[in-house]
């Protein structure tokens, strides 16, 4: 565990650091990532010699478990990266008061809620779970690619109307990602 935190801090300082404090070439930078490198191998060949490795690899053999990771770690990044930089967009862009911002950032985790409670109870009835897998993935990986290409011009009710459908799509995906991985 020890190594698998010491690769995500370099990798984060990295991240953090680069293009602000460092250049994104420079030595500190160029060395923290080869330092998280480094730590992530180390714990990638530590982890293969014991029994109970805190990231199981094995089960990344399986290709429907490395297909729904996936999908689930691209996912999570978008989640994040939309509250983190919806707030400046909305305001900076948008021209949007911050209570108005807010309020619009709260469809983030209520629609995702309810998409997924909704999925959650759904998911036993039939074999069309991986057909609504697809969709609400092809849904999620819309919206946001219609947010990014018209946000410029975009207005209040066409981004909310997209975030919408975003936290719908990503709130459908996760249970069916849970159930795929606890499978």
């Amino acid at each position: 565990a020890l190594l698998l935190a010491a690769a995500t801090l370099a990798l984060l300082l990295a991240l953090g650091w680069g293009g602000s404090r460092y250049p994104w070439t420079s030595e500190e930078i160029l060395g923290l990532v080869a330092i998280s490198a480094g730590m992530a191998v180390g714990y990638f060949m530590h982890a293969q010699r014991i029994a109970e490795p805190v990231v199981p690899f094995v089960v990344m053999r399986n290709r429907v478990v490395s297909v729904a990771s996936i999908v689930i770690f691209f996912q999570t990044a978008a989640f994040i990266g939309m509250i983190a930089y919806l707030p400046i967009y909305l305001e900076l862009v948008l021209d949007l008061p911050s209570t108005a911002a807010g309020t619009m950032i709260s469809l983030l985790p209520l629609g995702g809620t309810c998409a997924s409670l909704f999925m959650s109870r759904r998911m036993a009835r039939g074999p069309w779970v991986k057909r609504m897998a697809i969709w609400a993935l092809s849904v999620s990986t819309v919206a946001v690619a219609t947010l990014a290409l018209i946000a410029p011009i975009a207005t209040p009710p066409l981004v909310a109307m997209l975030l919408i459908l975003f936290t719908v799509g990503t709130g459908f995906t996760f249970p069916l990602a849970n159930k795929i991985g606890r499978a």
